[in-house]
């Protein structure tokens, strides 16, 4: 990800949206939040768990656009290697609204795809008899903009988003 390029437009509820471009130039729509306040309530989790709100300031929108970002900057990878910094995406039907993409082509036309929803880093992978441990693997999570980062289980992240997600790999690490 990269830094706001071109038009910023004022967001409901403060702030405003623009588009940032991924490493394979795609721009996709950001939510950077008010000049005020404390930094809690300016960025949500995809802005937490992809490090662009420590570094440019901005959230990356649920669905298309965070589907896009994690389709061109990682790589999918099995439920048994799971490593300290991979991303952990959980998916849920598209709607628009506050924290996703403005006028998903999916919700417009009423196909129902699942888009990611939620997003966390891992701090502490656990393993018992070859797989994920959720009881003791511990990730960074923020759950909406007005909640501070959290470490958790992965099982009390799950509670809320659901028992299933997806591993990704930053490219860069890997290439």
């Amino acid at each position: 990800m990269g830094p706001i390029q071109g038009a910023k437009t004022p967001a409901p509820g403060g702030g405003y949206n623009a588009k940032a471009p991924t490493s394979a130039n795609n721009l996709v729509n950001v939510w950077v939040g008010p000049d005020d306040g404390s930094e809690v309530g300016k960025y949500f989790c995809h802005g937490h768990t992809l490090r662009t709100y420590l570094l440019y300031k901005y959230s990356v929108f649920s669905g298309k656009d965070i589907d896009t970002v994690l389709q061109d900057e990682y790589i999918k990878r099995s439920a048994d290697d799971m490593r300290v910094e991979d991303v952990l995406a959980w998916t849920g039907p598209p709607r628009t609204g506050e924290w996703f993409s403005p006028s998903s082509a999916a919700v417009s036309t009423g196909f129902h795809a699942f888009v990611t929803c939620h997003t966390a880093r891992v701090v502490s992978p656990q393993f018992q008899t070859g797989k994920v441990d959720p009881k003791t693997t511990k990730v960074s999570t923020k759950n909406g903009k007005g909640n501070a980062v959290a470490e958790k289980t992965l099982e009390e992240v799950c509670r809320v988003y659901g028992p299933a997600y997806e591993i990704f790999r930053w490219r860069k690490k890997i290439e």
